[in-house]
């Protein structure tokens, strides 16, 4: 008889990789993530085994929940996220000559969406740095209205002004005051921060209003992406409509979503 330690162990060890094999240049859809939680699950729950509900007077299976508070195992999408992060990492420590950095760099000519010249766009490389990254694109993408005292963060953004993202992003990883000042902030919070190796299943973006258009930005994606026009007075009122319609409305019963908006406090009152 298997202890459930070994069980846990020989599904991250065999059954996991196995389940996500080259998984770091998939294509996936929502179909084929809600196929991958459901064989999860299914492997987790023959882990734990049934439980007696004492209310119902009878057994059952384990809910959703209950596996992953026993297992404390990130869900297989997560996964798959570090892997493609690792990945990527993998392909940037390439030289610039090499076939797959330039497959990366690549872009498609005359084709595609509009992607403003003026837009700061930083790669993540820092892996559960989301937050951070939100920060740094939403601040260097309004400058123009946020005059930035020197220190760490305008240090950065001058000396990334004609870098491309990726060299943006490599810059970042080696900065390590903005790294020692994330960690600080980190550990200040009423929630204990994850750890840089954790798989973490939330994720922030930054939403600007740049050149008369509202973009996406997410160090993890390629480009920053452009959701149409608006304008500084209607920027909130559009990014609201664009992440119910984006992201709540796939999950509407989560509470695990949030909205931070920069702004004017003067503005406010």
């Amino acid at each position: 008889m298997l202890s459930r330690k070994t069980k846990v162990r020989l599904y991250v060890a065999i059954i996991r990789p196995t389940l996500t094999y080259g998984c770091e240049a998939w294509t996936t859809t929502k179909q084929v993530e809600r196929n991958l939680r459901t064989i999860e699950h299914r492997v987790w729950r023959k882990i734990c085994g049934p439980v007696f509900d004492e209310t119902m007077g009878n057994w059952r299976r384990r809910y959703n929940r209950e596996l992953y508070y026993m297992l404390d195992l990130a869900p297989v999408t997560s996964f798959i996220k570090s892997q493609r992060i690792q990945w990527l990492g993998h392909i940037m420590r390439r030289r610039e000559n090499k076939v797959v950095r330039g497959a990366l760099e690549w872009k498609p000519q005359d084709k595609g969406q509009e992607v403003s010249d003026d837009i700061y766009f930083v790669k993540q490389y820092v892996h559960n740095a989301c937050g951070t990254m939100a920060l740094i694109h939403s601040v260097a993408n309004n400058r123009d209205k946020i005059q930035l005292e020197d220190g760490i963060l305008k240090r950065f953004l001058d000396e990334g002004q004609n870098m491309s993202p990726s060299d943006r992003g490599e810059m970042l990883t080696k900065a390590e005051d903005i790294i020692n000042t994330h960690r600080e902030i980190a550990i200040e919070g009423q929630t204990q921060p994850p750890e840089p190796e954790d798989n973490v299943p939330y994720h922030f973006v930054a939403f600007v209003c740049k050149d008369g258009c509202l973009y996406e930005l997410d160090g993890g994606k390629f480009d920053p992406i452009n959701h149409g026009s608006t304008t500084p007075d209607s920027l909130l009122e559009d990014t609201v409509s664009l992440v119910q319609e984006k992201y709540v409305v796939k999950d509407p019963d989560s509470i695990y979503f949030s909205l931070l908006a920069l702004s004017n406090i003067c503005d406010a009152y």
